[in-house]
């Protein structure tokens, strides 16, 4: 048997999860955090979770904005839906080697996170996981991913540079709106399309390498002064941002900035 621990005890100060329970008569393994194990919990501010732990539930630390810091331990799995949105005084945290998954919103308004380290292990990462995560300044992407999340970034405005590991195909609507302060950014070989509103308002991205088979409306509206790029010889002229011939960028101040056309073969 194993057991999943669905009720933070007493939720205050430093907790330290045992590795197993007892029910009197056996003892069994804490494999799991269960969904809204310490929701809310506002005066816990210190966790570390055993190596028997490998998955962490839904809205399991939700809005617990005391909690500083977080020892995941060193077998978990998968992070889920929600599990530290809005634990705003959470400063760092080390994701382990073996996590596979990061579900929904997860670290949504950890607005004291500074940066993070998503290890290669990692296959799928949700959508808006670090919205409004306005301290993060870097991010190291998992060269396993293969898509990044509709809103993954919205509004991390400390974020200044970024690169997407060649893995990636796909970089979802919205993934990095109003990441203000991102000055660069390196696209891996293999991206295919880029959402609508992806890098819009991304006003300081001045360096950007380019070449993808599509791009949606406004993927990168009221950007930075580009210092230019390649468009794709194929694509839905429809939904290209640029279109068939070019177009004039303007940046937030509407001054015209770049002005793009096709390369000729």
């Amino acid at each position: 048997g194993e057991a999943i621990l669905t009720d933070g005890p007493l939720c205050v100060g430093d907790i330290v999860v045992p590795a197993r329970v007892s029910d009197g008569t056996r003892s069994y393994p804490v494999t799991a955090i269960g969904e809204q194990a310490f929701w809310s919990c506002d005066r816990l501010t210190s966790l570390v979770l055993p190596s028997s732990v490998k998955t962490i539930g839904d809205d399991a630390f939700y809005f617990c904005v005391g909690l500083k810091s977080v020892d995941l331990g060193g077998s978990l799995t998968r992070i889920g839906n929600r599990a530290f949105q809005n634990c705003t005084s959470l400063t760092s945290l080390a994701l382990p080697v073996t996590l596979q998954t990061i579900g929904n919103n997860t670290f949504w308004s950890c607005t004291s996170l500074t940066s993070l380290d998503i290890p290669d292990s990692v296959t799928s990462m949700g959508n808006e996981v670090f919205v409004y995560c306005s301290a993060l300044e870097s991010v190291r992407l998992s060269s396993q991913l293969t898509a990044i999340g509709e809103y993954a970034f919205e509004y991390c405005s400390s974020l200044t540079g970024l690169e997407i590991p060649d893995a990636v195909t796909a970089i979802g609507e919205g993934a990095f709106f109003k990441c203000s302060g991102l000055e660069s950014l390196h696209l891996g070989n293999n991206i295919a399309s880029i959402g609508k509103n992806a890098f819009n308002g991304c006003y300081e991205l001045t360096k950007a390498n380019i070449n993808v088979s599509a791009l949606k409306d406004h993927a990168f509206s009221a950007v930075g002064h580009l210092e230019g790029f390649d468009l794709p010889e194929t694509g839905d002229s429809g939904t290209m941002l640029f279109g068939m011939i070019g177009v004039l960028l303007m940046a937030a101040s509407g001054m015209v900035i770049l002005f793009v056309t096709r390369k000729s073969k």
